[in-house]
């Protein structure tokens, strides 16, 4: 697996919902990167499945002023973390990842989610090719691995 070496420009990230809050951005984000929560009311992009997800930055913010993130419920545009070939398919769970570039998604095929994983961002909806982006609905990890977390 090769990783992306830069974040996609993506347009539009949030497809579908309304459950977004603003936080504070704890560095610079680029609209469609996954975040956690880092510190009070303050996201960080991902960058280690240690990071649990909290959602999607939804455009383009400057370090410490409010960010605003797609939540559990939202349907978002994410970018993939692999540019050789990895590919999701609609059911795969999207994760987070440990690529450099951060706040990018890798894959767990349904069915194969560990117990106890908590780097779980939500389900994607459509085919993801290498060097793309797709679309992910956001879920509680709670609700996605059978409240075991």
């Amino acid at each position: 697996m090769a990783d992306i070496a830069s974040f996609p420009t993506i347009h539009d990230v949030l497809w579908a919902g309304c459950n977004t809050q603003n936080f504070k951005a704890g560095a610079a984000l680029t609209a469609g990167m996954v975040v956690y929560l880092s510190g009070d009311m303050t996201v960080t992009k991902t960058t280690s499945l240690a990071h649990p997800p909290i959602g999607v930055v939804i455009q383009d913010t400057a370090s410490g002023y409010p960010a605003p993130v797609a939540l559990t419920g939202c349907i978002v545009y994410v970018a993939n973390t692999d540019n050789s070939g990895l590919t999701a398919g609609e059911g795969d769970y999207a994760i987070t990842d440990d690529n450099a570039v951060g706040g990018t998604v890798s894959r767990v095929v349904k069915g194969a989610i560990p117990k106890g994983c908590y780097s779980i961002l939500g389900q994607f909806l459509e085919d993801m090719a290498k060097n793309s982006v797709a679309r992910v609905l956001i879920c509680a990890p709670s609700v996605i691995n059978g409240g075991v977390l």
